[in-house]
C-alpha cells in the first residue's frame, strides 16, 4: 500500500508542474475508466474523462462499489454511471460541460475528492453543447469564461484547466489565452482548429508559437497527433508544454508507448478485458471497439462479430474472451452477494461561505460599492477594509481624485469594476442571500426594492436607457422590486 501510495504522489507532484506531460485527452464516449485505465498502463502521464455536464453530476449520487473496487456517481433511477473512478485512474482529468458559475461550482466541489483537476470544456462545437452555451459556446462570451474559471479557482482546493479552440483571428484567440491566464488556472489547452473546423481540417500547429509565447501558465497542444514520434515534434514546433492526444489514442491505445504501437487486436482485448472487470456497458465498450477498427465491415470475422454484437458476451466472444467474460462474471456476482447495499449520498447544495463570481459582458452593469466599515473577515472576496472613494465614483475611470495613493488609501483599488463581488449581497449587513432573505430591518431598506437602504448606488434613467436592453427579460443582476415601483424604477435596480 505504501508503495502504491508514493508511486502515485509521485505521479502526482509530476503531474502539478503540468509540464512535459503526455495526456489522453477528452472524447465524448472514449474517455470512460476503461479507457483511462488502459492509456495509463501504456505509459500515459495524466487522462481526461468524457465532458460530463454539470447538471447531470449534480442529480448524480456517489456511492462506494465495493465489489468493483470504484467511485460511481450514478443516477439512482436507471442506475446509469455519469463517473466512475478508482485508485489506479490517477493522476485523472474530469472535464466540465457547463454555461454557468454557480452549477460549475456545485458539481466541482461535489466530485473534487476523487480527481486530480477541474478542466472546462470550451472547444466542443458539437450542438448538444453549443446550443445550450456550453463547450465552444463559451468562446463568445469572454466575461462568462471569467466568471467561470473565477469561481472554481477562488473556491477549490485542487487545480483548474480549460481547453479552447481557435478564434477567428489570431489577435482574438491571444486575447483569449491571455484572460485565461489572469483567472489563475493551471494550464490551457488548445485544440489547434477553428470552432468551424471538423477533424478531417488539419490541425494549425503554426499558429500555437505566438500562443504560447504570450502566457506563463503550461499550454497542451491538442490535434492531429497519432504516432509517438509527433509528440516531440509538435512540442518542438509549437513551443507546448505538454500534448493532448485524443484520436490517435482512440484508434490505438498503445500510442503512448515510447517503443511503438501494438498490434491493434491486442489492444482491443486489454480494453475489452478492462470493461468487463470495471462492468462497462457492451453499448459504450462496442463503440470505443468500433472505432478502433474504422473500417469494421472489412475487418474480418472479429469486426462482423463485435457490428453485430448484443452483449459484452457476444463482444467478447467475437474477441475469443469467453472464459475471461465467465470467470469474472461469476467473480463480481460472488462479490455483490456478500455485501450489504450500497449507501448513496446525493450531491450538496452550495457551503455558506462558497463565493460565486459574475462578470457581464458589458463593463458599465458592473457596480461595485464596498461599504463603510465592512471588515476583512466579510465574506466578500476582498483583501482589505475599504470606504467609499472621496468623489463617491463607482468607476475609476471617472473617478475625480488624481492622486493614486489617496484613492489606495480610500479603498478605491477594490472598488474597479474589474474587480469580483458575488451576485447578491447586502451592504449593510454583507448577506450573500438573495435580497427577499436579507436580515436587515424592514425599516432600513429602501422603498423600491428588498435590499438595504444603503445598497448599490441607483444609475439615473438616462443611463439606464442609455446601456440597452430589456431590464425585464434580463435575470441576471436584478433586485426584486418588492411589489412597488414602475419598469423604469426596476431598471435602476439592477446591480
Amino acid at each position: 500500500i505504501n508503495a502504491k501510495y508514493m508511486g502515485k504522489k509521485l505521479a502526482l507532484e509530476h503531474m502539478n508542474s503540468f509540464r512535459n506531460l503526455t495526456a489522453l485527452g477528452p472524447m465524448v464516449r472514449v474517455g470512460t475508466l476503461p479507457m483511462r485505465l488502459l492509456a495509463l498502463k501504456y505509459g500515459a502521464n495524466i487522462v481526461y474523462s468524457d465532458e460530463i455536464i454539470d447538471k447531470k453530476l449534480i442529480a448524480s449520487k456517489r456511492v462506494e462499489n465495493h465489489a468493483l473496487g470504484t467511485i460511481d456517481y450514478i443516477r439512482e433511477e436507471d442506475k446509469s454511471i455519469v463517473f466512475r473512478t478508482c485508485v489506479r485512474d490517477h493522476p485523472n482529468v474530469l472535464q466540465l460541460g457547463t454555461a454557468d458559475p454557480a452549477l460549475a461550482l456545485r458539481a466541482a466541489l461535489f466530485v473534487q475528492d476523487d480527481v486530480d483537476v477541474i478542466d472546462v470544456n470550451m472547444g466542443c462545437p458539437k450542438h448538444f453543447s453549443v446550443h445550450a452555451g456550453m463547450g465552444a459556446g463559451l468562446l463568445s462570451k469572454p466575461q462568462m469564461i471569467r466568471s467561470i474559471l473565477t469561481t472554481l479557482v477562488k473556491n477549490l482546493r485542487k487545480p483548474v484547466t480549460c481547453k479552447i479552440r481557435l478564434l477567428e483571428s489570431p489577435e482574438e484567440t491571444l486575447e483569449l489565452v491571455r484572460l485565461i491566464e489572469s483567472c489563475g488556472v493551471s494550464a490551457l489547452a488548445i485544440h489547434s482548429r477553428y470552432i468551424k473546423e471538423r477533424p478531417r481540417d488539419p490541425a494549425h500547429w503554426d499558429l500555437l508559437p505566438a500562443l504560447t509565447a504570450a502566457v506563463r501558465i503550461p499550454v497542451y497542444a491538442n490535434g492531429d497527433i497519432f504516432r509517438h514520434e509527433d509528440i516531440a515534434h509538435v512540442k518542438a514546433m509549437t513551443g507546448c508544454a505538454s500534448v493532448l492526444i485524443c484520436r490517435g489514442a482512440m484508434w490505438n491505445c498503445s500510442v503512448f508507448r515510447p517503443e511503438g504501437l501494438l498490434p491493434l487486436e491486442d489492444v482491443m482485448r486489454e480494453y475489452t478485458e478492462l470493461a468487463v472487470r470495471c462492468e462497462a456497458p457492451y453499448k459504450n465498450t462496442k463503440y470505443v471497439l468500433l472505432q478502433m477498427m474504422r473500417v469494421y465491415q472489412n475487418y474480418g470475422d472479429i469486426g462482423n462479430g463485435v457490428n453485430h454484437a448484443t452483449s459484452m458476451a457476444d463482444i467478447c466472444s467475437a474477441l475469443g474472451m469467453c472464459g475471461l467474460y465467465a470467470s469474472v462474471s461469476a467473480e463480481l456476482a460472488a462479490a455483490k452477494s456478500a455485501l450489504p447495499p450500497p449507501v448513496f449520498v446525493p450531491c450538496p447544495a452550495l457551503p455558506e461561505d462558497a463565493v460565486i463570481y459574475r462578470f457581464e459582458d458589458n463593463p458599465a452593469r458592473t457596480t461595485v460599492f464596498v461599504p463603510e466599515g465592512l471588515g476583512a473577515d466579510s465574506p466578500l472576496p476582498l483583501s482589505a477594509t475599504a470606504a467609499a472613494p472621496p468623489c463617491a465614483s463607482t468607476s475609476p475611470v471617472v473617478c475625480s481624485v488624481d492622486d493614486p495613493a489617496a484613492r489606495t488609501a480610500a479603498g478605491f483599488e477594490l472598488q474597479c469594476p474589474d474587480e469580483t463581488i458575488p451576485d447578491y449581497f447586502c451592504p449593510r449587513c454583507a448577506s450573500l442571500e438573495q435580497p427577499p432573505s436579507c436580515p436587515a430591518p424592514a425599516e432600513s431598506r429602501g422603498a423600491e426594492h428588498d435590499t438595504c437602504a444603503r445598497g448599490p448606488r441607483r444609475r439615473s434613467d438616462t443611463e439606464s436607457e442609455s446601456q440597452g436592453g430589456d431590464a425585464e427579460s434580463r435575470g441576471d443582476g436584478e433586485v426584486g422590486d418588492g411589489g412597488g415601483g414602475d419598469a423604469a424604477s426596476r431598471k435602476r435596480m439592477r446591480l
